[in-house]
């Protein structure tokens, strides 16, 4: 994802999805501080989000097929079910 960031980069802004609140008013921007980027959100963009999502659910891909199990096993434990 090479679009996904705890900080947007300079010139950034315009290209990343814009969070709104329960009322529909646009949430403001807040900056990670960096010495917790690590739990802070990310800033991302749709077609990473897309790029993420058809990574997990593609599951007949045999591309990186152990590091998708591996992602996925902590999820099979919390609900017993592969779906």
């Amino acid at each position: 994802m090479k679009d996904t960031v705890f900080n947007p980069r300079p010139g950034d802004e315009a290209r990343l999805m814009q969070g709104h609140s329960f009322d529909g008013s646009q949430m403001p921007a807040a900056r990670t501080p960096v010495s917790i980027e690590c739990a802070g959100g990310l800033h991302t963009t749709a077609n990473d989000m897309a790029r993420w999502m058809k990574w997990h659910v593609d599951r007949l891909a045999t591309t990186d097929r152990d590091l998708r199990l591996l992602d996925h096993a902590a999820y099979l434990i919390a609900t017993g079910s592969p779906r």
